[in-house]
This record gives C-alpha cells, structure tokens and sequence, in this order.
C-alpha cells in the first residue's frame, strides 16, 4: 500500500474510531473498537480527491469526498455511510452543478451525526473563471 499525506481520524466518545487515508487515489478506511483492535481495510472509493470522515455517537461513520462523475468526467461531491459492524453503503451524489468542485471538501459532524459540507465549484461548465461557495447538509 502506498500512503499519501491524507490521512483523517474521528473518535467517539466511547472509543471507537475510523480512520481514513489515501492509497495511491483510492480512499481506504478502517474502524478501531477498543479492546478489539482495527478492522481489515476497506476500501471506500477507487478515486478521491479530498474527503473529510466522521463518526457520530452511535458508531455510524461517514465520509464525504470529491470524486469524478461518470456521466461527464466533472469532480462532484459524494458521501458513504458506515452502520457500526456493517460495510459501506453506496455512493449518494450530494451535489454535482455546472462545473467542478475545486479542493477538499471540509466538514464538520456532531454527535448525532449531522454534518455540514462546503466546497468552491466553477458557476458555468468549462470555465474555472468564476467560483461560488457551496454548502450541504447530511442528516
């Protein structure tokens, strides 16, 4: 595995953690349970480019990231959940608009697993000239 210098850790009050970290440009991520130790490697996406991870007080993980969108090569905003023992879900598109999204996608989670996303995303398709904030809310 070669790692890169993105590597993100969110703990619950209990303990218990996630951690996630690049491997060439995929996104891998393992679980920590105290006493028990790490989990196998999983991984979350085959390519990222900038994520944020969390976990809420009841072990739900999530991660949000930036990633290429199939229809048309843009880099769009993606997020996958993580239930306590179970395996990631699908990718759920959060927002794809006229242009790319540039840079990481920083968020903040609370204990209830609530989160606020933002990012800068060209205004017009094709033109990297203009950018304008963007927000999204998981729940």
């Amino acid at each position: 595995t070669t790692f890169r210098a993105r590597i993100r850790l969110a703990m619950a009050a209990d303990g218990r953690a996630v951690v996630g970290w690049n491997s060439t440009f995929a996104l891998k991520a393992a679980t920590y349970t105290p006493g028990v130790g790490f989990s196998a490697p999983a991984e979350v996406n085959s390519y990222n480019a900038g994520y944020f991870i969390g976990i809420d007080a009841n072990g739900r993980a999530a991660v949000v990231y930036r990633s290429v969108a199939p229809a048309d090569s843009t880099q769009s905003v993606y997020a996958r959940e993580l239930p306590w023992g179970g395996a990631w879900s699908a990718a759920a598109l959060l927002e794809t608009g006229a242009g790319d999204v540039k840079g990481n996608v920083p968020c903040a989670m609370n204990a209830a697993g609530q989160t606020v996303c933002t990012w800068a995303q060209d205004d017009l398709a094709n033109d990297t000239i203009r950018n304008s904030l963007w927000a999204n809310v998981r729940r």
